[in-house]
């Protein structure tokens, strides 16, 4: 090892060393304070320089803010189409999964349907059934609906596109480019 590498390594552990130190320090200096053992927490004091004190006391704090202000920020999760695997050959190998661990579901092949309807709705990003009943619903009654008139229309729609998901048990998951065939509005 050379001399520059050894003088990192001892300055990197000196480091995490004192971090450590002063974050057992305030927090025992905190949990003190919280039980009502005032004077142990005073000459903990006494022993932690102020400055550091209030330096990891900053930071504990930051720490707890940053994460919440920093996803407030974040861009929208967007869902992007897979290739599709129809033309994959079929697995003829069976799974033997350890016990106690469930085996990986089969992947459900997509049945291309034709089904007599003039109405459809090509999915984009960030739609969902939800979202997708709401609109046609407004469309229909040519008001904003409520949630109890989407509702029965939001059921509708899922059942009539339950074969087009590709996993028809989560109705969930819909995807930008999907074509859903839309049922007629209830009255």
């Amino acid at each position: 090892m050379t001399p520059e590498v050894t003088v990192i390594e001892v300055l990197r552990t000196a480091t995490v060393v004192l971090a450590v130190y002063l974050c057992a320090v305030v927090t025992l200096g905190i949990a003190l304070r919280i039980v009502g053992a005032n004077l142990l927490a005073a000459a903990l004091d006494r022993v932690t320089p102020a400055l550091a004190r209030r330096v990891v006391t900053a930071a504990l704090g930051v720490s707890l803010v940053v994460p919440s202000v920093a996803s407030a920020n974040e861009e929208p999760v967007v869902m992007r189409r897979l290739p599709d695997t129809e033309t994959a050959a079929p697995s003829t190998t069976t799974s033997t999964a350890p016990r106690g661990v469930a085996a990986p579901l089969p992947v459900p092949r997509r049945v291309q349907t034709v089904e007599p309807s003039s109405a459809t709705w090509t999915v984009k990003p960030g739609e969902h059934f939800w979202a997708i009943a709401e609109r046609v619903m407004t469309a229909a009654r040519q008001r904003p609906p409520t949630a109890a008139e989407v509702v029965p229309y939001w059921k509708d729609l899922i059942a009539a596109n339950r074969s087009r998901l590709r996993d028809p048990s989560n109705a969930n998951l819909v995807y930008p480019g999907q074509v859903l065939v839309l049922p007629p509005p209830r009255p």
